[in-house]
């Protein structure tokens, strides 16, 4: 919330002293400015860059979980045979 929004709703609040609240038309009539393009356009950027980053990552931890899976039934599997 913005301290703008904050302060014109208490300027549009109805009601009295102790119960005031603001309108339900304040909130739907309410317009939320939008960034200029090329600042979406820039977030948009970011939003993708840090999901392939993420992406990558996650194939990276479920590589290793799988690896580390594998040796430890190898692990496991020597074990019970007295080979360790």
């Amino acid at each position: 919330m913005t301290a703008t929004f904050r302060e014109e709703g208490v300027n549009n609040m109805t009601g009295s002293s102790g119960l005031k609240r603001v309108p339900p038309a304040f909130v739907a009539n309410w317009k939320i400015k939008n960034p200029p393009i090329n600042k979406q356009l820039k977030i948009i950027d970011k939003i993708k860059s840090t999901d392939v980053k993420l992406s990558k990552l996650i194939t990276e931890q479920q590589s290793k979980l799988s690896y580390l899976k594998a040796f430890k039934a190898g692990l496991l599997d020597k074990a019970f045979k007295g080979e360790l």
